[in-house]
């Protein structure tokens, strides 16, 4: 992680420089886990709330192979 931060300043202990590059990516890490985390928490409870998938009863139609004709029927 400290490949990608700038050379401490002139007067900066290299220490102090690491320490902070240390912190960055542990709370780099940390946001990256929470949000791994949150996201498979929405994941569960959508799987929860969706339960398992049915399958619904067969509606037998009353015509043969097509549907009716609307205007021999009578209807509008």
């Amino acid at each position: 992680m400290a490949w990608y931060f700038p050379d401490p300043a002139p007067g900066e202990s290299l220490e102090h420089y690491l320490q902070t590059a240390k912190i960055v990516s542990f709370a780099i890490a940390l946001t990256a886990v929470t949000a791994i985390f949150t996201v498979a928490i929405g994941c569960v409870i959508v799987w929860v709330m969706k339960g398992p998938a049915y399958v619904a009863d067969p509606y037998p139609l009353q015509d043969s192979e097509e549907p009716a004709n609307p205007t021999e029927s009578g209807s509008t």
